[in-house]
């Protein structure tokens, strides 16, 4: 039975943390710790968490750390893997400040591992989100999972998405199209710098190449995974680059500059498709789903 670290990604926005380690802490699978990497220029913040998690998560909370930072997610990202490499953990799973775990996470990803020892899991797109409507109430995608806007899940090839987002052609929608999400200590290890740290909003794109160069090479055991029950993209944060629609053309320079995209053949990904649940899994999701519901809207309703 594998015990794993869960380290949440922060730099602001301390009440939607709030909810963020309250998912986190809800996990089926039990043999976990978490630990809140606090990476920002803002001074206050780590002192905000602290305050945090001595009020609402007394003993819950293995450790906070504070990482230099530069601003940017890149350097984030990087720390996050360099403080794992400190632990004798066997497994880390990166969740960002402002989205959510399902209480299937730990569990599906723990079923995946015990078929695999993979050195890496990455998740394929966000098919599940939940933004604010009108009446400033959560939804998520899953209902759409099979319709046309997101038949590129679980299509092979979909380097039309990853290309053209690279080019005048923005599309918030799909954002990275593979988020580094569980990572071995074989592959931390050596890519602890995995993420390009000059970007200031698609440092993710750095972590899918370079990711993506291993498993064409072969050199790691990976699983490029769609399942919408192991991860919660937050689209509705007030910090969100989907949400803000935030255009950095010089990002997009920069991953161009920087990585080889005309040879770039996604089709060679195998996506494995997970979107079934068990009988207890089923009933937790819609607990969950209710739960985070309430809380999101509570959460908006104060902004």
């Amino acid at each position: 039975m594998k015990k794993y670290l869960i380290s949440i990604l922060t730099s602001n926005d301390i009440n939607i943390l709030e909810i963020t380690i309250n998912c986190a802490l809800n996990q089926l699978y039990k043999n976990f710790d978490v630990y809140i990497i606090v990476n920002t220029l803002d001074e206050l913040y780590e002192e905000n968490v602290k305050q945090l998690c001595d009020k609402k998560f007394k003993d819950k909370i293995k450790k906070i750390i504070k990482t230099k930072s530069n601003g940017k997610p890149g350097m984030g990202y990087n720390s996050v893997l360099q403080e794992f490499n400190k632990t004798s953990y066997e497994y880390l799973l990166i969740c960002d400040g402002d989205d959510f775990f399902y209480p299937t996470t730990l569990s599906r990803v723990e079923f995946l591992l015990t078929k695999n020892n993979y050195d890496t899991i990455s998740l394929a797109g966000n098919p599940t989100k939940i933004y604010i409507e009108n009446q400033c109430s959560c939804k998520d995608f899953r209902d759409q999972y099979n319709n046309k806007k997101f038949l590129w899940i679980r299509s092979v090839n979909i380097e039309r998405n990853v290309v053209s987002y690279l080019s005048e052609d923005f599309n918030n929608t799909i954002a990275t199209p593979f988020r580094l999400f569980v990572i071995s200590k074989n592959f931390s290890e050596k890519n602890d710098k995995i993420y390009d740290t000059d970007c200031k909003c698609y440092a993710d794109y750095s972590g899918f190449l370079k990711t993506y160069y291993h498993y064409v090479n072969k050199n790691y055991s990976t699983c490029f995974i769609s399942d919408p029950y192991m991860y919660m993209y937050n689209y509705s944060s007030l910090t969100s680059i989907s949400h803000n629609n935030i255009k950095e053309l010089d990002d997009v320079n920069i991953i161009k500059s920087k990585y080889d995209l005309k040879n770039l053949d996604v089709s060679k990904i195998n996506i494995k498709v997970n979107d079934q649940l068990t009988i207890i899994e089923k009933e937790h999701v819609e607990e969950f789903d209710k739960k985070i519901n309430k809380l999101y809207f509570n959460y908006h309703i104060e902004k």
